[in-house]
């Protein structure tokens, strides 16, 4: 097998597992948001105020998924009427504070930088989602992202066979599980060319790691090495489980912690592959004010790393 045959092999290989993770987690996620949305009202649990704010960040410190996977919960959350500065804090927190990601920054970097890199991102978290939170959703989502729709709720025309009491618009249709689940399957359809394409492009760059340039380019360039790695970590696509190794491949090879994690930072948080699955969310204004957002916080915590350590 000659080296372009391999790769394809790689190529193809990727696609399918990043499919079918992302198909497998959206269709469960989105059914089990509409079978507890059925039964309870998650706004009262999420309301909005600043505990629901921590209370999202917890939610997303306890999923170690990866930029891509956290979409459907998020789209979840949003479909349920929860604040979209609350949703944006889960989003945010989702792909850089896990328990995986905790244990290997534990372990390869120490307790001192843990611990900063914790209370950083929670800190810049809460202030940017809430921040966020103020501005006027109109903005910033598209439509079907305002107001729960049809996934959750439903009106039927007919009152005798209502589930849903038109006198009584707050009452929720108790669905079971295989409602639930149509309707989670219709939902994936709605977006499905934008997975195929985001999962496309996520199997394109995931085997592209430019280690070799990144600690040839990056260990003498200061400061201004900072910035540069936050942007070619937005154009990767970095899975939870190789933030950490990729990290100390790189510390290995002489690069300065400062520009490590500020690639850390916005590769895991932000990527191609998600910014392709966000656009069916997002309006142009909030597409930029994520980007920002990531960003920012990769190369704040950069340059405090490179100041101080």
């Amino acid at each position: 097998m000659d080296f372009t045959s391999w790769k394809l092999d790689l190529f193809l290989y990727e696609f399918l597992f990043l499919m079918v993770e992302i198909t497998v987690l959206f269709i469960i996620i989105s059914m089990f948001m509409a079978y507890i949305n059925a039964r309870f009202d998650l706004s009262k649990y999420l309301q909005n105020n600043i505990f629901s704010y921590f209370k999202a960040i917890f939610i997303g410190s306890l999923t170690p998924f990866c930029s891509c996977s956290t979409i459907p919960l998020f789209g979840s959350l949003l479909k349920n009427g929860i604040n979209h500065g609350i949703s944006f804090a889960y989003l945010l927190t989702s792909p850089l504070i896990n328990p995986m990601i905790f244990t290997m920054l534990l372990a390869a970097f120490g307790i001192k930088i843990t611990v900063f890199y914790i209370v950083f991102i929670v800190i810049f978290v809460l202030v940017v989602s809430m921040v966020l939170g103020k501005m006027d959703p109109k903005t910033l989502l598209k439509d079907d992202f305002l107001k729960p729709k049809s996934m959750f709720f439903a009106k039927n025309p007919h009152p005798k066979t209502s589930i849903f009491t038109p006198q009584k618009p707050t009452t929720q249709a108790k669905l079971s599980l295989k409602s639930s689940f149509h309707q989670a399957v219709q939902e994936y359809v709605k977006i499905f060319k934008y997975i195929f394409l985001g999962m496309f492009v996520g199997a394109s760059f995931h085997n592209f790691m430019p280690q070799d340039l990144l600690s040839v380019y990056l260990a003498n360039l200061g400061i201004f090495g900072i910035v540069l790695a936050s942007l070619l970590g937005i154009l990767l696509y970095i899975r939870t489980s190789l933030i950490i190794p990729l990290g100390v491949s790189l510390a290995g090879a002489g690069v300065p912690l400062g520009v490590i994690f500020s690639f850390l930072i916005a590769g895991g948080g932000c990527s191609l592959p998600e910014l392709i699955l966000l656009k069916s969310m997002f309006k142009t204004r909030m597409m930029a004010v994520f980007i920002i957002s990531v960003l920012a916080m990769a190369n704040v915590f950069g340059v405090l790393l490179y100041w101080f350590y």
